[in-house]
């Protein structure tokens, strides 16, 4: 920090900016209300510029995502942030996710593991679109994320913008390659699927512009901020109307008419946008999303899925 202040880069990033809702505020009008956001990774940090500017890293700009390393200088306006990364000396080897083709395995080290036909992609399949899948650790799980068409997992095409969660074994194919995952330790392969979670606690705090999410496991929180149609879609599933209740699925119907009060144009393709974007925002912040987000079996509801100890609590202001 400028003024020799540190702020811990937690799971759910840090956010830079002038707004209200950034975790840490720059009262600088030459900078925008989010003006970048700090994620941490298996052993970096990844920079996202958010604003019209680029932010300058070590004295370069860049508008594009890009990985930090211990000592990296970020500058914001007139401020200047020094990255510094703690180590982890325990000794314990963590499990190790890679695809692999041909006999060769790919080690997903970085957020944002992209593959596709582009030069900077981490796995390029020639002609295939330019990071035509995202891949993302979280925790012990991996998810992949479409980001065009013709990415599919195993037999079962994903959509544009879509998160599916990727268990050991599972297929990546896109154009003429097929990828396979898997989960590797110090020991060898470890054919597991994470456990499903639920938050012990979950806060959803409704600001002017937008809002926050905060979500407990096991005392560690993770926060994300949400934009304004995803913050309703939060707040419909969080605070439904009598006599639904939290953690019940809350009908279509009702959710687009508070998420989309003054049109009538808003249909189910909408809501599953909608859904699809809150679960990848989930997952960057390094939460199960598909897992907390569920869609009722055939269709027609959505609900917030907690256990039936989480404490949920909704806070105007």
């Amino acid at each position: 920090m400028p003024n020799g202040l540190r702020v811990p880069i937690r799971a759910g990033g840090v956010c830079i900016g002038r707004g209200v809702e950034c975790d840490v505020g720059l009262d600088d009008e030459h900078i925008s209300r989010r003006h970048a956001q700090l994620t941490p990774t298996n052993d970096a940090v990844e920079l996202l510029p958010l604003g019209r500017n680029p932010v300058a890293v070590n004295g370069v700009a860049h508008a594009a995502a890009v990985a930090l390393t211990d000592g990296d200088r970020i500058s914001i306006a007139d401020q200047v942030f020094t990255v510094e990364i703690a180590r982890d000396v325990s000794g314990a080897e963590p499990a190790q996710w890679t695809v692999a083709h041909a006999g060769v395995w790919h080690a997903i080290t970085r957020a944002g593991f992209t593959i596709g036909g582009g030069d900077d992609d981490d796995v390029q399949v020639p002609g295939s679109e330019d990071g035509a899948a995202r891949l993302h650790r979280v925790q012990e799980a991996l998810f992949i994320e479409a980001d065009g068409d013709g990415v599919w997992l195993n037999d079962a095409p994903i959509g544009p913008g879509a998160v599916e969660p990727v268990g050991e074994g599972d297929r990546i194919t896109i154009g003429e390659v097929v990828l396979e995952a898997h989960q590797r330790t110090g020991a060898g392969v470890t054919p597991t699927r994470a456990l499903v979670v639920f938050p012990e606690r979950v806060e959803l705090r409704l600001l002017a512009r937008g809002g926050r999410l905060a979500l407990w496991f096991a005392g560690v929180e993770r926060t994300l901020v949400v934009s304004e149609r995803r913050l309703e879609l939060l707040a419909v599933l969080l605070r439904p109307p009598a006599p639904l209740a939290p953690g019940g699925y809350v009908p279509d119907d009702v959710i687009l008419q508070r998420v989309w009060p003054r049109s009538d144009r808003a249909d189910h393709g909408d809501l599953n946008v909608l859904i699809h974007r809150l679960r990848r925002d989930l997952v960057r912040a390094g939460v199960n999303g598909p897992a907390l987000i569920q869609r009722q079996a055939g269709g027609g509801g959505t609900r917030f899925a907690v256990a039936a100890t989480t404490r949920i609590d909704v806070v105007d202001g």
